[in-house]
């Protein structure tokens, strides 16, 4: 394998595990299964930092252009999403303190999430 066929597959590899963990993350029921999903987490960003050196027209080959705007754009959701989130909920209890709550009792407590 050549070594950008190394470096795709670290990417995609890494990727794959992130999403899977932190998907798993969120539907842990234990501290234990939350902290393994981190773990997890942290896994997969060593991967995917191993094949993040390369760049969009090496791993995009012809079809770079629509992946770069692809991935940039799915990049920005959080930064135009989230304050449309955080002044929906704003507007509706008049505060942010929804957002910042402690996790319900049946979800995992993660040591100083949401305490204040």
């Amino acid at each position: 394998m050549s070594e950008l066929g190394v470096r795709r597959w670290f990417t995609f590899f890494g990727s794959a595990v992130e999403t899977v963990a932190i998907a798993g993350f969120g539907l842990a029921q234990s501290a234990s299964a939350a902290s393994l999903m981190y773990c997890l987490m942290k896994a997969g960003q060593s991967f995917h930092s191993s094949g993040f050196t390369a760049n969009y027209v090496e791993v995009g080959g012809p079809d770079n252009g629509v992946l770069q705007g692809v991935g940039n754009t799915a990049a920005t959701f959080p930064g135009f999403l989230l304050p449309i989130l955080g002044s929906y909920v704003m507007s509706k209890t008049g505060s942010y303190t929804p957002m910042c709550a402690p996790s319900p009792p049946s979800s995992p407590r993660v040591p100083g999430y949401g305490e204040s």
